[in-house]
């Protein structure tokens, strides 16, 4: 009864949903929001799991025969991403010089991931040739333009990685959210339940909460204990210490 009151425009959170009060169970134990817990990895979520997936489908596996699907690049277009990306010259605020997102992007570390979205593909990409699809829902035929859905997805994640003058308001994070789910929808139409993973679900479902309960994602962003790890097992390469501590 309790949930058939409810406004279902009304924000979804644990406590709307009755989660509230002591623990029937464990007496000394308040029931929490899952925002007050724990964070969204976003740096693992979104890069590691989105970016990192989508650019997968759509330039496929290096070498791998039979045919190709219709989301996938064509050979013009992933020719020219790689001549484009031939050109750039790296100054020296960045780590590692560019590499080839069409030959070695199964190599690029998160780092990699997040310089792509930010600024590399707006010149590796200019003048590419998007990929189309038809997809056939209920009788009605939708075309999807994967050069839109790569904006829109863009859009969103740039507004978490990136805080700006006037750019954490309701309504720029409320169009965050709308771009992230509208992605959501159509990659799912697109490529299917492939898309449909743990990270895209955490990403669309916790991260305007999180924004309500914390502040802007970006400065929560684990990208530091990245660099940590990365430090670490470039100190010990091909050694194991003895204390480790």
């Amino acid at each position: 009864r309790y949930i058939e009151t409810v406004n279902p425009a009304d924000t979804e959170t644990a406590t709307l949903w009755g989660c509230h009060g002591w623990s029937p169970i464990l007496k000394k134990l308040r029931y929490l929001d899952y925002n007050d817990v724990w964070l969204v990895p976003f740096g693992h979520a979104a890069m590691l799991g989105l970016v990192k997936r989508f650019w997968g489908l759509c330039i496929g596996k290096k070498g791998k025969r039979g045919k190709k699907k219709d989301y996938t690049f064509a050979w013009p277009a992933r020719r020219g991403m790689a001549e484009r990306g031939r050109q750039m010259i790296m100054t020296n605020d960045f780590d590692r010089p560019y590499r080839d997102i069409v030959s070695k992007q199964g190599n690029w570390t998160m780092e990699e991931w997040m310089r792509w979205t930010e600024s590399f593909c707006l010149y590796v990409l200019m003048g590419c040739e998007w990929p189309t699809v038809k997809r056939t829902f209920g009788g009605r035929t939708v075309t999807y333009d994967l050069g839109d859905m790569w904006e829109k997805l863009r859009k969103a994640l740039l507004h978490y990685m990136r805080y700006t003058d006037g750019g954490f308001t309701e309504a720029a994070c409320d169009e965050a959210h709308r771009d992230l789910l509208s992605f959501a929808a159509d990659a799912y139409r697109v490529f299917g339940t492939e898309f449909c993973t743990n990270n895209l679900h955490v990403l669309c479902c916790r991260l305007r909460e999180q924004e309500r309960a914390r502040g802007h994602v970006s400065f929560a962003f684990e990208f530091w204990v990245e660099r940590s790890i990365q430090e670490m097992k470039s100190d010990t390469k091909f050694r194991t210490t003895l204390h480790p501590e």
